[in-house]
């Protein structure tokens, strides 16, 4: 645990209170990114609302820059929360399959 020499040395509950204050916080901001992702109708969590999760959050002002590198690092379509279409047909549904498979016997 301990790296730094000059540090001295670093009490056994220490690590642990860190590590739950990391959680609570963690826990925090993703409380409050869902709340937005809610607000907004969504079923996923994508990056925007995170970075309206830091905008909006005076406590996550600190990670203004960090998800601004991140967002900025990422392809359009990935910053929109836009699957990229899948090739092929799409989909039908069960019912309309089982339809076309009973007519198509006949």
């Amino acid at each position: 645990m301990q790296t730094d020499e000059e540090v001295g040395k670093i009490a056994i509950v220490t690590p642990i209170l860190i590590s739950k204050c990391l959680e609570l916080f963690m826990q925090h901001f993703v409380d409050k990114t869902v709340e937005i992702t809610n607000a907004k109708h969504g079923k996923t969590m994508s990056v925007n609302h995170i970075r309206q999760c830091v905008q909006n959050e005076q406590l996550f002002d600190f990670l203004s820059d960090t998800v601004d590198t991140f967002v900025n690092a990422l392809p359009p379509s990935k910053v929109d929360g836009d699957a990229t279409p899948k090739r092929g047909r799409p989909r039908k549904e069960r019912a309309e399959a089982r339809e076309e498979e009973r007519a198509s016997r006949r």
